[in-house]
């Protein structure tokens, strides 16, 4: 199994969002996972940068990741909110089947490599 870092870059035009790539569900989820069929892991570039920090705030990152349909949040600004953010999606619902289909990639990957 192999990763998939996406980048911080906008493509308002192509996607209607100002959201970047890393954190984009066009990018991620209709694109690289629908379209090409990507079953990689997805990790993002470091979340402390400026693209990722000016348009959602820390303990939106991982959810935001994990609705875009990616797996992994590098560098948060602030882990700790990052970590309570999704805690507190997962708790309330707001991100079951994501959660669940991440959880079942990084598994696998874990997995393949226990030997």
């Amino acid at each position: 199994m192999s990763f998939v870092m996406v980048g911080h870059l906008t493509c308002e035009t192509a996607t209607g969002s100002p959201l970047p790539a890393s954190l984009n569900q066009v990018i991620i989820r209709d694109v690289l996972r629908s379209q090409l069929g990507c079953q990689s892991i997805v990790i993002t570039d470091s979340l402390s940068m400026a693209a990722a920090t000016e348009v959602t705030s820390p303990d939106c990152v991982g959810v935001d990741l994990l609705n875009a349909d990616g797996d992994m949040i590098l560098m948060p600004l602030d882990f700790t909110a990052a970590y309570q953010g999704i805690l507190d999606a997962a708790t309330s619902g707001e991100i079951p089947e994501a959660l669940d289909e991440s959880v079942k990639r990084v598994l696998t990957a874990k997995l393949m490599h226990l030997d």
